[in-house]
Parts: C-alpha cells; structure tokens; sequence
C-alpha cells in the first residue's frame, strides 16, 4: 500500500474511534460534499507529497518523502468550534503511538480559516495542513529461486576397538561413508 494512504487511513481510523470526535462526521475524499446536518466534519486528504533522496550513487533507492496531511473542516458556528476541533485533531493524532512510528517528524503547519454564507447559516470552513516527513527506502528483491535444500547425514560410526585406523587408535574417528539419513526440503508456494 502507498504509504501516503496507509497514513491517511490511519489518521481517519483513529479520528473516527476517538471520543473527542464523538458527533463529527469524518471522511476521506478530495471531494469534500457534507450536508448541513453532517456538520461539523472533518475532511482528510493527502494532496501532495514530495521525495528527497538521501546520498548520491546509492545502490538502494531510499530517502525522506513530505507528505502534506489536509484537515478540511467544517462547522456552524464560531470559529472557536473549529479552533477546538483542530485541537482534538492534534491531541489524538500526536499523541497516538501507531501515528507516530509511521513518520519521522513533523516539518510546519499551516492553517486557514474562512467564513462563508450557506443558506441561512453562517459555514467556518478551516484548512489545517501538516508537512509530515517519513523515510523510505526500496530494498531490491532478489528473484527466489529455491527449489528444493537436500540434506545427507553421515553420521559418526561408533568407535570399534576392533576396526583400528592407521594413525587413530581405538576405532574409526569419524564419518566412514555411510549415508544414515536424507532429508529433502521443498518450500511451499507463496
């Protein structure tokens, strides 16, 4: 999965278990369409991102990508509502341990709030974004092309006072040519 999806979901699937959002509709499209008795609501979208590499002439492809994380937000009311819903936001996502071990930091912030006229009730309509930064890096994946591992035991004789060695006394000292076990090994398929 794209890791800029797999952050957008997981920012909405926590927004939507928190408590603090309880009543807030929640949705994840760049075609953001709430009906007024939705709201307050909360958009989520990943509109851009951007990759740097880090070191030149590296066999691996890996590096930093920002990503920039979109709260659309609605609400009838105050702009304090919104205020608080940003709030809520920041508390559950930043403090959220599964948010934080998928990136790396947090590079700005940046918030815009409007009012708008809709009908018989006055909209405040905030876009909060967040330039999250993550490392990334595309290991090669060698062909598998293991069939099968065969294993051949020949195993210690017992040593036989009978059967001497030149130069060992007491016995044979090691494997004697015997083959006591076969053990074949074919992986599943996957």
């Amino acid at each position: 999965m794209l890791e800029r999806r797999k952050i957008r979901e997981l920012a909405v699937t926590l927004l939507k278990a928190s408590s603090l959002l309880a009543g807030v509709t929640i949705g994840d499209t760049l075609a953001s369409d709430f009906d007024e008795t939705e709201l307050p609501a909360i958009n989520v979208y990943t509109a851009s991102d951007s990759w740097a590499t880090k070191g030149a002439g590296l066999h691996t492809p890996r590096g930093t990508v920002s990503l920039t994380l979109t709260f659309e937000i609605w609400v009838a009311g105050a702009g304090a509502d919104a205020d608080d819903i940003v709030e809520k936001i920041e508390s559950v996502l930043f403090t959220d341990t599964t948010f934080i071990a998928e990136i790396s930091g947090i590079r700005s912030a940046t918030g815009q709030m409007a009012a708008k006229q809709d009908g018989s009730k006055a909209l405040i309509h905030v876009l909060q974004a967040y330039v999250i930064e993550f490392d990334y890096e595309f290991a090669p994946a060698p062909p598998d092309t293991l069939e099968s591992v065969e294993i051949t035991l020949d195993a210690i004789d017992p040593a036989d006072p009978n059967t001497g060695n030149p130069g060992y006394v007491g016995g044979t000292p090691g494997p004697e040519g015997r083959t006591e076990g076969v053990v074949t090994i074919e992986p599943e398929a996957v």
